[in-house]
């Protein structure tokens, strides 16, 4: 197996389409997504690396399902805890989504992120 480099962008993943959210997911906005996950990078079990695309919104996340870390390419996100408290992310910052988070996730600006996530 070879072990080359590889970039997470756009163009080397594969497209979900874009995606607008049910209705019980909306806190706000009209938000929608899509997500370009990498295909080149052989993995086994869980893994999933790609750039994520959202449009202004909020969306309720209830039990996140996987341990996250991304970094915000370009644009803003406001992640509400469930205690109210807020962490604000704009371009060049990072944040993780652990498993089984709770709260609000409202996509400011239109915005791109790099993440990978293992479950």
């Amino acid at each position: 197996m070879s072990l080359n480099a590889i970039a997470v962008n756009q163009e080397t993943g594969t497209s979900s389409g874009e995606m607008k959210l049910p209705p019980e997911l909306i806190a706000g906005g009209d938000p929608v997504v899509e997500t370009f996950l990498t295909t080149e990078f052989p993995t086994e079990g869980n893994f999933q690396a790609g750039i994520w695309v959202g449009k202004p919104g909020k969306i309720k996340i209830q039990d996140y399902p996987s341990d996250e870390v991304f970094t915000v390419i370009e644009g803003r996100i406001d992640m509400i805890n469930e205690d109210g408290s807020v962490v604000v992310l704009k371009a060049g910052e990072s944040g993780l989504m652990r498993k089984g988070w709770n709260g609000i996730f409202h996509v400011v600006e239109p915005t791109r992120k790099c993440f990978a996530s293992v479950e």
